[in-house]
């Protein structure tokens, strides 16, 4: 029996979950949602624990300006980032690659072997070659050193947020995680998010070719909404496969997918024994209620054996 205590990480989120800005459409109509990215053509919200595109023309010209703000503030901290820092044999690199430290998602792109390929011939979409990984590290980052990791996982609630994957949303985290002297990390398939785990393998094994300690280090898989139930998969990868997992992080998530993703891996309730949880959501949100938190403790000391010691909403 162990308990799940509410984990370091949750300091970095919880202002995002419990404050929301009021966005006003062209007709007059208001609602209350956190921005989690945008581009010149639209905005996405999280609006009632969902993940919601709207285009900008839908919006008043106050909420436009407000987003065309927004950008140049991200525009702003991308140019104010520092430039690759000398490490003590050079510049910092991932499998030859420069890696930009200070909350940047750098993105790599690999080919899948032919023998994952073959064996997972059947389950890949029309034109899936490989895989993406995403990765923000701190200002002097050392992969020589113990470090702790955050799997970002977003939720797909339509085809654009799909084909844009983990690692295209992973900036939602990385500042915060960076900040805190976390490294992110988020994969997918080279068309986005795929319906098998053949980007999380082969993401994993780069990991662990490139940066040998890399399985030794701490790691918390979470996210917000769909993003909390998808991180329960490579929670349950890693637990099989002797990571050190220490958390997950669950978000505005109303359903509790860990059954699936241990019967998946055929991993037992007591390889969750040192693995802390953090629930929480915001009292805007009619989907990831206090009930479904009631909800999600219930089924995860049934499914676990595991213990709350608390959430918060």
């Amino acid at each position: 029996m162990i308990s799940l205590k509410i984990i370091g990480i949750c300091l970095l989120f919880i202002p995002t979950i419990v404050s929301a800005r009021t966005w006003t459409n062209t007709t007059g109509r208001k609602i209350e949602a956190n921005i989690v990215s945008a581009d010149i053509d639209s905005v996405t919200v999280l609006l009632k624990g969902k993940e919601v595109e709207i285009p900008l023309s839908k919006l008043s010209e106050a909420d436009q300006k407000y987003c065309e703000e927004w950008l140049k503030k991200q525009d702003d901290a991308e140019k104010d980032e520092p430039e690759v820092k000398p490490a003590a044999n050079g510049e910092i690199k991932f499998d030859g690659k420069p890696l930009i430290a200070g909350g940047k998602v750098n993105v790599y792109n690999y080919d899948y072997s032919p023998e994952a390929l073959k064996a997972a011939k059947k389950h890949l979409k029309t034109g899936e070659t490989g895989f993406r990984i995403g990765i923000a590290v701190p200002k002097g980052f050392d992969p020589s050193k113990p470090q702790r990791v955050f799997i970002a996982n977003t939720a797909q609630n339509n085809a654009k947020q799909t084909q844009q994957g983990n690692t295209a949303m992973a900036g939602f985290f990385s500042k915060q995680c960076v900040g805190k002297g976390w490294i992110c990390i988020a994969f997918d398939s080279n068309l986005g998010r795929p319906t098998h785990n053949l980007d999380l393998v082969s993401a994993m094994n780069k990991f662990s070719q490139v940066w040998p300690q890399f399985k030794q280090w701490k790691f918390v898989s979470g996210g917000f909404s769909g993003g909390g139930k998808a991180a329960f998969w490579p929670a349950a990868y890693m637990l099989k496969n002797d990571y050190q997992l220490t958390g997950l992080f669950l978000a505005n998530t109303n359903q509790d997918f860990s059954g699936l993703a241990r019967k998946e891996y055929r991993i037992s309730k007591s390889d969750y024994k040192k693995v802390s949880v953090f629930w929480g959501t915001g009292r805007w949100d009619e989907i990831a209620t206090k009930a479904t938190g009631d909800e999600m403790k219930k089924s995860l000391k049934k499914r676990l054996f595991v213990k709350f010691s608390g959430s918060k909403s």
